[in-house]
């Protein structure tokens, strides 16, 4: 219907004598390459100096409170970086720092690691978080930690150039939603 229709037919059967059938054609949503300029709060991490900037990272670690599969994980983890271009970016240092779009495997982003302690799970953390990796990538890193008694932690690792406070909602919301279509 048209908003001239709804103003010119005045009731149910009127409307739905002129309403037409739209049929939606599937939109390919393609991934964004190549590169684009520094937004200006990246330039500004840029001109800061920071001794190791590809640990200036935010993390999660999450307690699931049903067991996760690492293969369902995996291909929701693929899913959201297909999903959200800021993922894929790489910043490598030329004349100056870039912003470029690489494409990311989630076999680079996901581990699976088993400890026999959860005292051992802060080192890991730690060898996570200093993964990541401005130039080569990922930006993000998730670490599936299986522990004694069937208990997993799940830590979520993302550079602070590409994830905000408030981006961590809509990430992890698309990464549950991916992750229960495929389970």
């Amino acid at each position: 219907l048209s908003p001239k229709q709804l103003f010119e037919k005045q009731t149910i059967g009127q409307l739905a004598a002129v309403a037409k059938r739209i049929e939606k054609k599937a939109v390919a949503v393609e991934q964004v390459s190549g590169s684009m300029p520094l937004l200006p709060i990246q330039a500004r991490f840029f001109e800061t100096a920071i001794p190791e900037r590809q640990h200036w990272n935010q993390a999660l670690l999450l307690k699931p409170t049903q067991a996760l599969g690492a293969d369902h994980l995996q291909g929701a983890l693929q899913a959201l970086v297909a999903q959200h271009d800021a993922l894929r970016l790489r910043f490598p240092q030329g004349e100056a720092w870039q912003a470029e779009f690489q494409p990311t495997k989630a076999d680079d982003i996901l581990w699976v690691r088993q400890l026999s302690d959860l005292a051992e799970l802060p080192a890991l953390a730690e060898q996570a978080q200093r993964s990541l990796d401005l130039a080569q990538g990922p930006l993000l890193r998730a670490l599936l930690v299986e522990l004694p008694e069937g208990q997993q932690r799940l830590l979520l690792v993302i550079h602070h150039l590409v994830v905000d406070g408030v981006s961590w909602r809509v990430l992890l919301e698309d990464l549950q939603l991916a992750y229960t279509a495929l389970a």
